[in-house]
């Protein structure tokens, strides 16, 4: 296999494989595999109509993620071995969902591996419907927030969907946000930072679509989005002032709102770990929690 970086000439290949496969794993969606690419070092390759990713560790070693592309995936797994046997290593396979280590294991029953699970990277993936509606006595909250927000703003406060003529304003809130959440002392927010950046550069090539929120003219929150196949989309970012109650709540759902008729899942992403953050995501009633597990062969 020839591995090569993300670029933007690959992406409608690689968007090919992963609908094809029906995978919902937000880390393999185009456009995180694309804003993401300086800094996780992905690198890919397409064969056999399969899309192929590994990185290294700190030691040097490839590790996997599971191909995605139509069919059976068994040739695309030899291949997977042959590579890193080429690099003198052992197998090693990063956030796999349950299916994907199921079929893992089944491929290579005489091989033992140690197997990690990793709840910090599970999927959150809800009905696009209920995040519309948010209907029934478990959103009452919600519903709450959003109608206090409501009866606070009125006509002060607008949403509509982002064009790129809102780009530079949405990045220069971006960076407000950033800088106001500690970003100069927290890795992983500058280099969120550097992601969304990109994604609101390569807007229209990337094929994204979010919503953005004003009050009195001046933006407050925002969010986007990406397709992952026929069914679902990708939440990729959502940032909100907490000054603002409500402002969370009413951008979520205005992005829902748009999605709903086309997409019936949205997955917006994993918690890394954060207790907060869990807390959040777990309140709206995920429909689907696609939990992974690395694997990596014994010696």
């Amino acid at each position: 296999m020839e591995f090569q970086n993300v670029s933007a000439e690959l992406l409608p290949p690689i968007a090919r494989c992963v609908s094809a496969s029906g995978c919902m794993a937000c880390d393999f969606t185009p456009v995180n595999l694309f804003i993401w690419r300086n800094i996780y070092k992905n690198e890919i390759a397409l064969e056999k109509g399969f899309l192929f990713r590994r990185s290294f560790t700190s030691e040097g070693s490839p590790r996997y993620t599971f191909p995605l592309g139509a069919g059976d995936p068994a040739e695309a797994l030899e291949l997977i071995l042959d590579d890193s046997r080429r690099n003198c290593a052992p197998l090693c396979f990063s956030g796999l969902t349950d299916g994907q280590l199921e079929t893992v294991l089944s491929h290579f029953p005489e091989k033992e591996f140690e197997l990690v699970p990793r709840r910090d990277r599970a999927d959150y993936i809800y009905s696009a419907e209920t995040l519309a509606t948010l209907s029934g006595k478990k959103f009452h909250a919600k519903r709450n927030f959003i109608n206090r927000f409501t009866q606070k703003y009125g006509d002060s406060a607008r949403i509509s969907p982002i064009t790129p003529g809102d780009i530079p304003e949405i990045l220069e809130y971006s960076r407000h946000w950033c800088q106001a959440n500690g970003c100069r002392h927290g890795e992983g927010l500058e280099k969120e930072a550097c992601a969304i950046s990109d994604a609101l550069a390569n807007w229209e090539m990337l094929g994204l679509f979010g919503a953005v929120l004003r009050i009195d003219g001046r933006v407050c929150a925002f969010n986007f989005a990406s397709h992952i196949n026929p069914t679902a989309a990708d939440v990729h970012v959502e940032k909100a002032e907490d000054s603002i109650e409500g402002s969370y709540a009413v951008i979520n759902n205005a992005l829902a709102k748009m999605l709903a008729p086309k997409y019936r899942y949205l997955n917006r992403e994993e918690d890394m770990d954060l207790p907060g953050l869990r807390q959040a995501k777990l309140s709206y009633r995920p429909e689907i929690l696609l939990t992974r597990t690395d694997a990596r062969e014994k010696p």
